[in-house]
């Protein structure tokens, strides 16, 4: 009997590792299963008390700096109107060569999002040239809200949308409110994100933002996620920083930092 009760144990550890490997598929943009979390401590839900990261945000509960009080957040919506409304870039884009990838801008209504503030961002991002235009050899062109109501094709539309919008747009991937995903052809930042960031990018929000923009734009490129090799070294902008840097430091760019 206590042979079976073994064997029967063994059994059930086997089927319960499948499913945990089967829930978190490689390849799955920003999904937080099973296994990601398991390698978080956690922190009782609604405590302000950090045992580690939160395995829903490991970012939570991590100690400001030494000497600097940490500042209040502004309240973000959990949800707003939940219609998305294309918005103008007012600049132009840029003339380098490359092979020409279309985007487009959308922003949901109802955020409070400064929309015009929000464009000139995105659009400075791509164009800079730091970017995916000097890394990857592409040409971002934008798509006017007039030439997408006239049927015009995107490659990759940028859409900025509430915590509960992007559980909507990035399912079945799991952001829970709090992560952002590329899914579908949209790259979709979670408005929380864009208004708190993140402490590794503490009094660096540009630079967040730039992240953000870079790493979701980044798997619309193509690009899989990546790990830190040599702590210390700036993080490649695929590794998903907002969950963890891995001991590298924080870098918002495709390119690397000049030396």
């Amino acid at each position: 009997m206590r042979l079976r009760r073994t064997i029967a144990g063994a059994l059930a550890l086997c089927l319960v590792v499948a499913g945990v490997v089967a829930f978190a598929r490689p390849g799955d943009n920003h999904l937080v299963g099973v296994l990601d979390a398991m390698t978080y401590p956690s922190v009782a839900p609604g405590s302000t008390k950090a045992s580690g990261a939160d395995p829903a945000n490991p970012a939570r509960g991590v100690a400001a700096p030494k000497g600097r009080q940490a500042k209040a957040k502004a309240p973000v919506p959990e949800r707003a109107s939940g219609h998305l409304k294309a918005v103008p870039v007012p600049r132009k884009d840029s003339t380098r060569p490359g092979r020409t990838v279309t985007y487009s801008l959308e922003i949901e209504q109802g955020l409070g999002a400064d929309a015009r503030a929000v464009a000139r961002t995105v659009q400075s991002v791509l164009t800079d040239r730091r970017g995916w235009e000097t890394e990857d050899h592409v040409r971002f062109v934008h798509v006017s809200p007039r030439r997408q109501a006239a049927g015009a094709d995107v490659d990759i539309r940028i859409t900025l949308a509430s915590p509960a919008l992007t559980d909507r747009l990035c399912a079945p991937l799991r952001t829970m409110s709090k992560l952002d995903c590329y899914q579908r052809g949209r790259a979709v930042l979670n408005y929380r994100n864009w208004e708190h960031g993140i402490p590794a990018y503490d009094g660096d929000l540009a630079g967040y933002r730039a992240y953000l923009i870079n790493h979701e734009v980044g798997h619309g490129l193509g690009y899989g996620h990546a790990r830190c090799h040599t702590k210390g070294t700036p993080a490649q902008v695929m590794i998903q920083q907002t969950i963890s840097l891995q001991g590298c430091t924080p870098w918002p760019w495709p390119t690397r930092p000049r030396s």
